[in-house]
């Protein structure tokens, strides 16, 4: 037997928490804008505002976003959304993979916070260009991206230093990104790429080799 090979923990959790924060940068439009799930365990309605800013690496507030007036009823979870135009940004890119962090506070009718969350991220977008008929591009913050590299297994129980040595001394520094292969990489793996510039193509749900696959395409 195998026994658990993925990360087990506890959590002492508000009634009323931030369960979950989606950030989306854009290039082309040049803001931020996030989804922050809440959720209320609670017996009662709650009603607050969700407070959120985004601070660059030295600690330093780069961008304030508009407070949101927020109502959750009670036991169950409902979406917020935020949005700020945000021009003057530091881009991530492999060459040099800048991060933010979005911290994210819920306050009550008061004016108490309740809830405080952070969430990493880079300010880039992704997307596929079709301007030129029959030749679709992938672009990343303007730029045509290129990949070099092959499919990677990355194993459970190394912490996000291992990852970051395997990049940057192994064989892997000659690559550019990899595509996972197999299972669902750890989080620190994902970790030491977002800090390193590695870029990532996640294993899909989709096997080849499966009946219905072929039948759907």
């Amino acid at each position: 037997p195998l026994g658990i090979w993925g990360r087990a923990e506890l959590r002492i959790m508000p009634e009323v928490r931030t369960a979950d924060v989606f950030v989306r940068p854009s290039y082309r439009t040049k803001s931020l804008s996030a989804t922050v799930t809440l959720t209320n365990s609670s017996p009662q309605g709650w009603q607050g505002r969700v407070v959120a800013q985004v601070v660059d690496a030295s600690g330093k507030v780069s961008r304030e976003l508009p407070a949101v007036e927020a109502e959750v009823p009670a036991l169950s979870s409902r979406p917020i959304e935020l949005l700020a135009d945000w021009a003057d940004f530091r881009m991530w890119t492999p060459q040099d993979p800048y991060l933010y962090h979005l911290e994210v506070q819920l306050h009550d009718a008061a004016g108490k916070a309740v809830d405080r969350s952070r969430q990493r991220f880079g300010f880039r977008e992704v997307w596929i260009d079709n301007s030129k008929p029959g030749q679709p591009e992938i672009m990343m913050n303007g730029q045509p991206l290129k990949f070099y590299g092959y499919g990677l297994w990355p194993n459970w129980g190394h912490p996000k230093e291992h990852w970051i040595d395997q990049i940057r001394k192994s064989n892997w520094r000659f690559m550019t990104g990899c595509r996972t292969h197999a299972m669902e990489a750890p989080e620190s793996f994902f970790e030491a790429c977002d800090e390193t510039g590695f870029l990532v193509v996640c294993e899909t749900g989709l096997l080849q080799e499966a009946p219905f696959w072929r039948e759907q395409t």
